[in-house]
């Protein structure tokens, strides 16, 4: 991922956020909601040398609200965290834990939430970020990198397709179900069939 969103030090804030909301929504495939109450300090985001280690609120209640559901930790490894080569230098600007490090930095001096999503700018700037910002940012994310790569966007574009596509993407890759369904905090199979699975196959040959 190159310009607007490289280098991270330097690119315009929005791009930053837009960025790490994007690629925590599209690694973990939680919903937006859950997005939003994440939190900055330890120890609700840690960093580890091979991996970051995100949760929610303790009052963060999900959308089914069980002790499987209740504050669900995210564990992310860290991606290409050594590379080799150009091709992986490239891949490496996706790793989330590079990223959340440079947003951390980069929202301390004005940050007013210890969400880890706040508001970059206006009156707001400092302030939690409502679900419905992080969803633009995710959607925003999205078309600022087709336009990058010259491409027409889909219309028909949300933020909770990344949710469904993730997911569908993992399993479609030989990922088993049932890891699919721990990873992103789901009790059973039936809820991913029924609601999350879409047909990756055309998109992925594409």
């Amino acid at each position: 991922m190159g310009p607007p969103f490289e280098p991270l030090a330097s690119c315009a804030l929005p791009y930053l956020c837009w960025k790490v909301a994007f690629l925590v929504a599209v690694t973990s495939a939680r919903r937006v909601s859950e997005l939003a109450a994440l939190r900055v300090d330890p120890p609700y985001l840690q960093f580890f040398p091979t991996k970051v280690s995100l949760r929610p609120c303790l009052s963060f209640l999900p959308k089914v609200v069980s002790s499987f559901h209740l504050n669900q930790k995210i564990v992310l490894p860290v991606f290409f965290p050594s590379p080799s080569s150009e091709a992986e230098e490239r891949l490496h600007t996706l790793d989330l834990r590079r990223a959340l490090l440079y947003l951390v930095a980069r929202t301390s001096g004005f940050r007013r939430s210890r969400r880890l999503f706040v508001c970059h700018h206006g009156p707001n700037k400092g302030a939690a970020a409502s679900s419905r910002s992080i969803s633009r940012w995710v959607v925003s994310a999205i078309h600022a990198a087709y336009g990058a790569a010259r491409v027409k966007c889909p219309l028909s574009l949300k933020a909770h397709s990344t949710w469904a596509f993730a997911a569908s993407a993992a399993h479609s890759r030989g990922v088993p179900l049932r890891e699919v369904c721990a990873a992103v905090a789901w009790s059973s199979a039936d809820t991913f069939v029924q609601h999350s699975a879409v047909d990756v196959s055309s998109r992925q040959a594409a």
